[in-house]
């Protein structure tokens, strides 16, 4: 199994979330580690360091993702000089091609489960 405090160290890398904050994410690296591993080609690649890196990328996007959702999303507030702008979407967008980068980097250690229906 990919080695969870390596992803927990790596998602705190990516996300700027301080040590506690990255540890109460344990359950969701541990299931984004699950997905990972599921996808290998084989399972000596799980200490790769582009498998840890796509798990990580991977548990910071779904974060980024559950908390964009249940934050409320002020997009602007302005009274006399000060200025509020909240915008969680930028953070999910970013999350998101970190995880596809990562993805291409370890694309040669996953399997290729996708699948193209056309006609011809």
């Amino acid at each position: 199994m990919i080695d969870e405090s390596a992803v927990i160290k790596e998602l705190q890398a990516l996300s700027g979330l301080s040590p506690s904050e990255a540890a109460m994410q344990k359950k969701t690296c541990h299931f984004c580690c699950i997905d990972v591993f599921e996808r290998l080609k084989k399972p000596e690649y799980e200490t790769d360091e582009r498998i840890i890196n796509l798990s990580a990328a991977l548990s910071f996007y779904t974060v980024m993702l559950r908390t964009s959702s249940q934050d409320d999303n002020i997009t602007s507030v302005k009274s006399g000089d000060v200025t509020v702008t909240k915008d969680n979407l930028s953070s999910v967008l970013k999350a998101e091609r970190l995880k596809n980068e990562a993805e291409k980097i370890a694309a040669c250690l996953l399997t290729d489960n996708n699948f193209l229906f056309a006609g011809i």
